[in-house]
């Protein structure tokens, strides 16, 4: 799948976001400032907050722990400042997806027009489709996963660094481990 075909997908997309109606909530803000290639700094009329990508974990550029930043995520963080820097976007936390992290940051998918953010930054290779805060609903899961597999075939972004992809695909492996051992234990506890 083409980079091209992605964006072409977009306004239905788009659309079958809006008619989720009332189950979604969509929010027009606008991006003061990118922190690093998956957070940024948002403003709507009465608050700033900061919102992280959801389905998206670039390497870190700006970690307090130098060694923890990696030149790849230099790479995310200067293509979303190019991408959304002083723009307005629109943010939607879909359903059964989580609506804020540990960070308390906001959890959203983040539309700029039509084009949808985040599966652009995975199908960039910048990003894998990262499922910690819950797996998308459809078409959304159908298309990441579309989306990371013909970066990874491309060797795009992280895809293209051994180091990078091995980390990727353990922990990946690793929050597919986590979510089996609850449900696991949940079916133990079950009388």
């Amino acid at each position: 799948m083409k980079i091209q075909t992605i964006r072409k997908i977009n306004p239905l997309v788009f659309l079958f976001v809006f008619l989720l109606g009332l189950c979604v909530h969509a929010e027009e803000v606008t991006v003061k400032r990118v922190i690093d290639g998956d957070t940024f700094q948002a403003k709507n009329d009465q608050d700033e907050f900061l919102v992280r990508l959801l389905y998206v974990n670039t390497p870190e550029s700006v970690h307090r722990d130098k060694k923890q930043n990696h030149p790849m995520g230099k790479v995310a963080s200067d293509w979303l400042v190019k991408k959304l820097e002083g723009k307005v976007v629109n943010l939607v936390n879909p359903p059964k997806a989580d609506s804020i992290d540990y960070f308390q940051r906001r959890l959203a998918l983040v539309y700029l027009g039509n084009e949808l953010i985040n599966l652009t930054i995975i199908a960039e290779g910048l990003s894998p489709y990262f499922t910690k805060y819950g797996k998308a609903i459809e078409p959304f899961h159908t298309q990441f996963k579309a989306a990371e597999k013909d970066a990874r075939n491309a060797l795009r972004g992280i895809w293209s660094d051994p180091v990078l992809t091995k980390k990727y695909l353990r922990l990946k492996s690793k929050w597919g481990q986590e979510k089996e051992k609850k449900s696991k234990s949940k079916k133990k506890s079950k009388p």
